[in-house]
């Protein structure tokens, strides 16, 4: 599957991830990686993520093609 890592979200952006959910794949974009340090750890990740005002949480899009054009099947 992949990694776990714990997020962290002050409630004035919890709007941007209210629907995210265990086991779907998101992309996120404009976030602070922190280090995860103290008792409370809800992971093993040596750093947690922390949810900002410039967060973009949004659909993976499975039309995009990121290959050369002569790579893709039109």
């Amino acid at each position: 599957m992949g990694t776990s890592i714990h997020c962290i979200c002050k409630s004035l952006f919890v709007d941007r991830v209210k629907d995210l959910h265990v086991g779907e794949w998101r992309v996120v974009e404009n976030f602070s990686l922190i280090p995860a340090m103290g008792f409370y750890r809800r992971t093993s990740h040596p750093f947690k993520i922390s949810i900002i005002d410039s967060t973009i949480v949004t659909d993976p899009s499975p039309t995009t093609c990121e290959v050369p054009r002569l790579l893709c099947y039109y």
